[in-house]
């Protein structure tokens, strides 16, 4: 049963405030979207890598991608108007001797093997698997004065990579855009258009997204190290 990587790196990050796009933002002479894949090049339950980025930055992550000598990098594809958009882009590029696919943002550039892999493992027993970590801070709702929010009790902070089997989660893709819907994540979808729930598998607490310029000051250190390891310097 193999699995292809969808890595999506096609928006903006107008939160960031970088010149360049989220992804495209350099640690140590390398982009951020190949910090992210690199666990996925690492990782052996991983088949094949296809990213997907804006259409001016297609032959650039194309050789950046063989400079950096990911072997398993197989497409480079033109992302969408929305996230959805540029997931079902990158699962139309994904090979046909692939059953599951993982979907991973671009913009959490630490995940690590040990994630992925027990992702991946959960799908050899669950239709779709959704890494995420309980919820631990206080939750308020925001209104004119701040209110209670819901329990923390049974909730959690969802991460990537989801998991789930290609087909089914295209068919939801293309449901969400036959009916005009958007959803934040791929276990949204798989539930809210095929009723198909996504397994809880433990998340991590490194496996951090890049948000606001605030976030690549404080991880700093992490990503540099990241850098040095996909440019094979340790």
């Amino acid at each position: 049963m193999k699995t292809g990587a969808v890595i999506v790196g096609a928006g903006a990050g107008v939160r960031l405030g970088a010149d360049a796009p989220k992804c495209f933002v350099l640690v140590e002479g390398t982009p951020l979207l190949f910090l992210s894949a690199y666990a996925f090049e690492e990782s052996t339950t991983i088949s094949e890598i296809i990213l997907v980025v804006p259409n001016d930055r297609i032959e650039e992550t194309w050789n950046y991608g063989h400079a950096l000598g990911f072997r398993k990098l197989s497409a480079v594809r033109q992302g969408g108007l929305r996230r959805q958009d540029s997931v079902l882009a990158g699962l139309n590029a994904v090979s046909p001797s692939c059953e599951n696919a993982l979907v991973h943002d671009g913009a959490r550039p630490l995940v690590s093997v040990e994630l992925i892999d027990r992702v991946v493992s959960e799908l050899r027993v669950s239709l779709a698997a959704l890494p995420a970590l309980p919820v631990s801070d206080t939750l308020h709702h925001l209104g004119e004065y701040l209110t209670p929010g819901p329990e923390r009790s049974g909730l959690y902070a969802a991460q990537t990579p989801q998991g789930s089997r290609i087909h089914m989660l295209i068919e939801a893709l293309n449901s969400s855009l036959l009916q005009g819907t958007t959803a934040s994540d791929e276990a949204t979808l798989l539930y809210h258009h095929l009723k198909v729930p996504s397994t809880l598998v433990d998340g991590d607490s490194s496996n951090i997204k890049i948000t606001v310029k605030g976030d690549l000051q404080f991880y700093q250190p992490q990503l540099r190290e990241r850098a040095r390891k996909v440019k094979g310097e340790i």
